[in-house]
This record gives structure tokens, C-alpha cells and sequence, in this order.
């Protein structure tokens, strides 16, 4: 699978695509390093969706590679989970034509797509969206922590964290609910300004 994964072939990209259909039937997943086992949550399957449709390259890599190393490698899993969510911040700043802050990180980014986005609590007048989107920037920040504390993306010392494939999950599960949401978001804007557009 993963030389087929990786073929310029469209034959065998055809036969892993074949494969990888026939086992989300049964509700199962083909990991990297010849591992099957239960499919993603809701909010992952959505984004593979939105993702391929939209063929946003940038965040079908991360996308792709946080849940091929989930029980493999639960450290790169948390990296690509945090770096979903910054290749969604990065396109989006692209795309609307934003000023990139000058220091680039998962904050830092976030607070510019945050502010462009009005998905900031002070912007909610309700308290229960002000609780779930406050929560959002918590998620930001946990992530963020995780990546740099115990994860593959920066060298490790003598006391690091040692992660498990639970963590990754709850890492790539939260990452993969927030982009879909980010990305919903944006849409829902979009349909609105060209709505608004008299031309």
C-alpha cells in the first residue's frame, strides 16, 4: 500500500484508492506500516472530504501523514496535527490576501485568521459560543505545547514526554474538528459576500 500510496502510477494509486474505499465500508482505515483498524471520527472523514474536493494540497499532506503514523509514530502524528492547522491559517492569509505576521507559528497565525475570520469570543454576543470558541484557542495553544514538548518536530531531551497513540488521536481529532469548522466558516463567508455582490 504505501508503494502504491506513493506511485506516479495511476494504476496503482487507482488499487490503494479501491482498497482504502472497501475498508471505510466496514468502517476501517489502512495505516502507514501495514496496520488496519477503526476508521477516523465524523470530522475527519468531512475534512478528507472538503480537503480532496478542493484539492488543497498543503493540508492533504498533513492531513495524510498525521493519520498514517497515529500507531506508528505518535510524535510525527501530534507535528502533522499541529501543522494541519498552520497550512489551513497559511492558505487562508494567501487566499484573502493578509499580511503573514513576521513571527510564523500556530499563534500567531491563528490570531490574524482568528480577527479576519470574527471567530474570536468577544466577537459572540451568546456565552455558550463565547465558551466553545474560547475553547478553540485552548486546542491552539495544547497543541502548539504538545508539538514542542514531545513531539518529532523539535529535538528531544533527557525528559521528554513520551506520547502514545491515545494523545495523537486526541491531537489529530481536535485539529481535524477546529480546520473543519475553520473551513466552514470561510465558506459560509464567501457565499455570503458573493451574495451580497451586486454584480
Amino acid at each position: 500500500m504505501e508503494a502504491w500510496r506513493n506511485s506516479d502510477e495511476p494504476i496503482y494509486l487507482c488499487k490503494s484508492s479501491e482498497i482504502e474505499q472497501k475498508l471505510a465500508e466496514y468502517g476501517l482505515h489502512y495505516y502507514q506500516g501495514r496496520i488496519i483498524g477503526a476508521s477516523s471520527s465524523p470530522a475527519t472523514k468531512e475534512l478528507n472530504a472538503i480537503i480532496r474536493s478542493k484539492d488543497i494540497l498543503s493540508l492533504k499532506i498533513e492531513f495524510d501523514r498525521a493519520l498514517d503514523s497515529i500507531e506508528s509514530d505518535p510524535a510525527a502524528s501530534i507535528t502533522a496535527a499541529c501543522s494541519i492547522f498552520e497550512a489551513f491559517c497559511n492558505v487562508y492569509i494567501e487566499d484573502e490576501n493578509l499580511q503573514k505576521p513576521t513571527k510564523l507559528g500556530a499563534k500567531t497565525l491563528w490570531q490574524v485568521v482568528q480577527t479576519h475570520l470574527k471567530v474570536h469570543p468577544a466577537e459572540k454576543m451568546d456565552e455558550n459560543l463565547k465558551r466553545i470558541l474560547g475553547g478553540l484557542a485552548s486546542v491552539v495553544d495544547g497543541m502548539t505545547f504538545l508539538r514542542n514538548k514531545s513531539s518529532s518536530a523539535h529535538g528531544r531531551g533527557r525528559s521528554s514526554y513520551r506520547v502514545e497513540p491515545r494523545h495523537a488521536r486526541l491531537a489529530v481529532n481536535s485539529a481535524h474538528a477546529l480546520v473543519l469548522f475553520l473551513l466552514e466558516v470561510w465558506e459560509h463567508r464567501k457565499t455570503h459576500r458573493v451574495a451580497k455582490d451586486p454584480s
